[in-house]
């Protein structure tokens, strides 16, 4: 059996290990049948939150993880065993478990779910709403013996903080587009930001107007805009689960690309500066229209490594700081 930290599709970052999606996809194209094991219900503590998937092929590969790495291998074995039946599962593992040889370090129970309903038309259904980074939720019926079919529907209006809702026998799975983030401006700290969220996962665009900075990214597939007018119609494109950041030494020149992100759906909005360079900025932000609530949007300070100065402290503080406005939001676990 290969494990998911074997396969090459573990290369896509930090972030791609909670979206089985394309994995699932890569398994139907190879003409696999697949099971999804959804973490459903925790009793105690846990490192993985309710909602944790594991993605399983018929040969065994597997991709995701439900635990701190105890469990994948047994639970991928009993996929692989529904699987061939073609039927729905719920099961405990940990306290209360009949596996009595399976014992968690934390002493809890989790509940899983093996769905092998999941077909290739509803992995096109996921992919599709991945691709136009529209949330979406799987509903599950939980009910011994029920083996019904998972439905999937895009989801409107405003998100809640949880990702994972489980109301009797019906589980609701949550899904998010993943997390964006949009660098505007020049140099090293700029160019550092965009090469860390590039390795970490999140999907990155860039405007600048720096040469070196654009060289910098043609070995990450960044996608790289320069032409003054793309600017604008970039933050213009920012949805709410993408994060803006400033990151200019000409403070004035992104005074007019501000106001436009203030006005857009971004969930995270932040620039570099000082203290002082700040309190400018909201003054002549507020001399440019920017009403109070506007203002708020944007952080008084951005990255959460004081005094940071070179492009590892400010980018890895910056990320950290993204990260958990996200997590406060309910966008990430």
């Amino acid at each position: 059996m290969q494990a998911s930290n074997d396969w090459s599709m573990s290369a896509g970052g930090l972030l791609a290990a909670d979206d089985i999606w394309p994995a699932m996809q890569c398994f139907a194209d190879q003409g696999q049948r697949t099971a999804v094991v959804t973490l459903v219900g925790v009793d105690g503590v846990a490192p993985r939150p309710t909602g944790a998937q594991l993605a399983v092929a018929e040969d065994g590969r597997h991709y995701g993880y439900l635990s701190g790495g105890c469990l994948e291998k047994s639970i991928a074995l009993e996929a692989v065993e529904q699987i061939k039946t073609g039927q729905n599962r719920l099961e405990r593992y940990g306290r209360g478990s009949k596996y009595i040889d399976i014992r968690l370090p934390c002493g809890s129970g989790l509940d899983l779910y093996f769905d092998c309903s999941i077909r290739r038309d509803d992995i096109a259904v996921v992919r599709a709403f991945q691709e136009r980074r529209q949330p979406f939720v799987i509903r599950s019926d939980l009910t011994p013996g029920a083996n019904a079919r998972s439905t999937i529907q895009r989801v409107t209006g405003a998100l809640g903080t949880a990702q994972s809702v489980r109301d009797g026998h019906m589980f609701s799975r949550l899904h998010v587009p993943n997390l964006q983030v949009l660098v505007i401006g020049s140099g090293p700290a700029a160019s550092g930001i965009a090469v860390l969220a590039s390795y970490t996962g999140f999907t990155v665009k860039v405007w600048t107007n720096d040469d070196a900075m654009q060289d910098a990214m043609a070995s990450r597939d960044v996608e790289v805009q320069r032409s003054p007018s793309a600017a604008a119609a970039l933050i213009r494109s920012s949805d709410a689960f993408t994060a803006v950041v400033f990151a200019f030494h000409d403070h004035d020149f992104e005074l007019p690309l501000i106001m436009e992100a203030l006005r857009a759906d971004a969930f995270y909005l932040g620039a570099l500066g000082s203290r002082a360079v700040h309190a400018q900025r909201l003054e002549n932000l507020r001399k440019r229209g920017a009403d109070s609530e506007q203002l708020e949007r944007l952080k008084p300070s951005i990255g959460l490594i004081p005094g940071a100065k070179s492009k590892a402290t400010l980018a890895m503080g910056i990320l950290t700081d993204v990260l958990a406005e996200a997590k406060s939001r309910g966008l990430v676990a």
